[in-house]
Formats: structure tokens, C-alpha cells, sequence
């Protein structure tokens, strides 16, 4: 069966919804820091979310979502444990441009899905 939907940790948007705007200073929930690197994005074609904290030996999937400044859904992906690599390209495979993104992070934690705060991301090549 598939998994269970996300829950809102950090808000009350649904996970398929456009993002908010950034809030300052929200931790993640349960002690998981959600962090992504590199950012900004300049020589090299891809970047690593991770969950990193103490709760993160439980983590079983994560799943990463971006968005670009208008809201609309850029990339989208999953993996097994606590981290996944983007190759900063959209949905076609195409490289995207040269600009501030926005990405929430969702990850599965004893059976229990956890969402990031709304968090940026810059790419500049």
C-alpha cells in the first residue's frame, strides 16, 4: 500500500499547495534539522537535501519538493533514508535558470511523516 499522506508539522498548507512565503526563524519539528548543500548552487550541477539531527537515525524516506517564485512546482523527488541528490533540472531534465527557489523537505520518521518550514535555495552558475 502507499504510504501515508504528510503531515503539516510546520503550518497548516497542504503538501501539494504552492508555498507560503518563507517564515523566519521556524525550526523543524522533533529536532530534525532539514539543511541542503551546496546553497547557493554555482559550480557544480546538483545539490544533497539531508535530514541531519538526532532523530535522523530514524528517518526511512524523505522527499524533497521545489518551487519557483510563483509557486509553481519545478522538481519533485523521493528516496530511501535520509538524503536525496538533485541535479537542479526540472521535470523535462532541463537545467533551470539562474534564480532563488523554494523548497519544502518531508521526511519519514518512525512511521511518522515530518514537513520542513518553507526554505530557499539559490541557483547561480
Amino acid at each position: 500500500p502507499p504510504p501515508p499522506p504528510p503531515t503539516e508539522a510546520s503550518g497548516t498548507v497542504p503538501a501539494e499547495a504552492p508555498p507560503p512565503a518563507p517564515p523566519l526563524g521556524e525550526e523543524p519539528p522533533a529536532g530534525l534539522h532539514f539543511v541542503v548543500t551546496p546553497n547557493p548552487v554555482t559550480d557544480v550541477y546538483s545539490t544533497t537535501f539531508r535530514v541531519v539531527g538526532p532523530p535522523a537515525v530514524w528517518v526511512t524516506e524523505i522527499r524533497v519538493r521545489v518551487y519557483d517564485l510563483p509557486g509553481r512546482l519545478v522538481w519533485e523527488g523521493c528516496a530511501a533514508g535520509a538524503e536525496i541528490v538533485w541535479h537542479t533540472e526540472d521535470f523535462s531534465g532541463r537545467p533551470l535558470a539562474n534564480g532563488v527557489y523554494l523548497y519544502r523537505v518531508e521526511a519519514c520518521v518512525a512511521g511518522t511523516w515530518l514537513t520542513s518550514a518553507v526554505q530557499k535555495l539559490v541557483i547561480y552558475r
